[in-house]
């Protein structure tokens, strides 16, 4: 009998295993399919970057060891560069600011708009349509460079080397903040202007997903614990509650205390990172088997009254679905994510006390009653 019951939870667990892989490659091709040729006011981070042929790239910014931009590629739109080295050999149909050591414009090179380089050195030798702003060390137009614009030059005169019929303008500082303006634009594209909490339908099925497989591994493998949690909540629920909210004033306090150690005494707050992303995460655990104490307590009361008998683990993960319904919701509709969040958290909250006060389960919480005969 015992051999039959481990075999069951092997097969419950190989196949709750295989269900968060089959989940996890549908949510990497699901990413992949959202971000498919369409990199409009995306920051990329890379070592060593290249623009392809094939992507349809807009405004963006890009932030990269070295950056090489082939001859036949088209940015349609602002971009803002920052790196070591960059080689351009295409077209920008917009702004172009670049940050770092060195620039260099093949003859080939267009520019359709305004060009900002705060480097130590820059090489024109394309065209720019625009005016050209250049603050570092060395500035180099050839004769083969097309600047319908003017061209500033913050570059000591002994760095300067301007050929053709060009008369470089005064380096004119204010001009020079107006050029740079696309890296500001570039930066707000790629964050929030105001903060914003919004769960769409994607983030609520891994939610879902990931909380029926914390569902799974503790009804299976801890069920003993799971029940003396659930009895705790249930005969102590207001000791239960007050152990909860002393804990998330505790995580506020650590948040509190690390961030003014950061601002005042930044080694020592670096210091006490790990600490407080330790108990960032332990409180994360007890909040999730908060949540599968719930999805117990709900699955067993529902189930009893639509299938009653179920196994333990049928009816609690039919709680898990009950529970994530506000996640749904919010999906759904995105101005109720903070109430859908909120109840998430009030649904947790006694079963996550009761986890504190049993130390997960680990040991029964009951009143002590002396009786004199």
């Amino acid at each position: 009998m015992r051999l039959f019951a481990s075999s069951r939870r092997t097969i419950l667990l190989t196949a709750a295993v295989l269900a968060l892989i089959a989940f996890g490659v549908i949510l990497v091709e699901s990413t992949k399919s959202r971000f498919d040729a369409d990199f409009s006011g995306v920051v990329r981070v890379a070592g060593d970057f290249t623009f392809a042929a094939d992507d349809r790239l807009e405004d963006m910014a890009v932030v990269a060891q070295s950056v090489l931009l082939p001859a036949g590629v088209e940015l349609n739109g602002d971009v803002a560069i920052i790196a070591t080295s960059v080689l351009l050999e295409g077209t920008v149909n917009g702004d172009l600011t670049v940050i770092g050591g060195q620039v260099l414009q093949t003859p080939g090179a267009t520019i359709a708009g305004d060009a900002a380089f705060s480097v130590r050195s820059a090489t024109i030798e394309g065209t720019i349509e625009g005016d050209l702003l250049v603050s570092g060390e060395k500035l180099l137009v050839t004769d083969t460079a097309n600047i319908t614009g003017d061209i500033f030059p913050c570059v000591p005169v002994a760095g300067q080397n301007i050929g053709g019929d060009w008369t470089p303008q005064p380096c004119n500082w204010a001009h020079q903040n107006d050029l740079f303006d696309v890296v500001r634009v570039n930066s707000s594209t790629t964050e929030p202007a105001a903060p914003s909490l919004s769960i769409d339908l994607f983030s609520a099925v891994f939610a879902s997903a990931i909380l029926a497989g914390l569902t799974v591994l503790v009804v299976v493998f801890l069920p003993d614990r799971l029940a003396q949690i659930e009895l705790t909540a249930a005969e102590r629920a207001r000791d239960s509650l007050g152990a909860f909210l002393a804990a998330l004033l505790v995580a506020v306090g650590v948040v509190s205390l690390v961030s003014l150690l950061l601002a005042l005494l930044t080694p020592v707050g670096l210091a006490a990172l790990p600490v407080a992303a330790f108990l960032g995460l332990a409180l994360v655990l007890l909040v999730a088997t908060g949540l599968v104490v719930a999805s117990a307590r709900v699955g067993r009361f529902l189930m009893r009254r639509v299938m009653p008998g179920q196994p333990m683990l049928l009816t609690t993960l039919f709680g898990t679905l009950v529970v994530c319904a506000p996640l749904w919701l919010a999906a759904l509709f995105p101005p109720l994510t903070l109430i859908a969040l909120g109840v998430m958290l009030g649904v947790a909250s006694v079963g996550t006390g009761a986890a504190i006060l049993t130390r997960y389960g680990a040991r029964p919480v009951r009143r002590a009653y002396f009786v004199q005969g």
